[in-house]
């Protein structure tokens, strides 16, 4: 049998395929998505998840006493209105943020800049938020303190990943392009 390793071992030909892999470098070095990307994806999609089914079990819990008090006060046409009113907003506010955290999770996924730059903007924004949140509960000795504290973790996180140089070139941040 021959050994393989050897020099003088017969070679396969190579293809045309993998011939041009190695005649083009920045096939062969093209990086795949950092990890940072795929956390913050996964991150916003956890996040939209916890956000939708707060939504729903707050509003499912508010809009039943709401109508209970408007039935007892004003009457059933008026509490089937308002509960109407109620609902086609919180539909309307929740589907628009849906499908904003949709759009910047595919902007992060594809590398666009504004997506890094509207991500970084919001989740800033939802750290101070969840902090005053976080306060808030706790002086009023809340439950909320926990939904809080998650959303606070989940945006650190976020913010954590964003700022990371892999993640910032992934979505060209900070790379400058010189024309000569």
């Amino acid at each position: 049998m021959k050994d393989s390793s050897k020099k003088g071992s017969s070679k396969r030909p190579k293809s045309k395929a993998s011939e041009a892999l190695n005649a083009n470098p920045a096939a062969e070095s093209k990086p795949g998505k950092p990890y940072g990307v795929k956390a913050i994806v996964v991150l916003y999609l956890i996040s939209l998840v916890i956000s939708l089914t707060l939504v729903t079990i707050t509003f499912n819990a508010d809009i039943a006493t709401a109508v209970q008090e408007a039935t007892a006060h004003y009457g059933a046409a008026y509490a089937s209105s308002a509960k109407s009113i109620a609902v086609d907003t919180l539909i309307a506010v929740t589907a628009i943020s849906s499908l904003i955290s949709i759009a910047i999770m595919y902007g992060i996924w594809i590398g666009n800049k504004w997506a890094w730059w509207v991500s970084l903007i919001l989740t800033a924004l939802g750290v101070i938020a969840a902090v005053y949140s976080v306060i808030a509960a706790s002086l009023a000795a809340s439950t909320g303190i926990i939904t809080s504290l998650i959303s606070l973790i989940i945006d650190l996180l976020v913010l954590y990943y964003l700022t990371r140089q892999e993640v910032k070139s992934y979505c060209h941040i900070g790379s400058s392009v010189s024309v000569a």
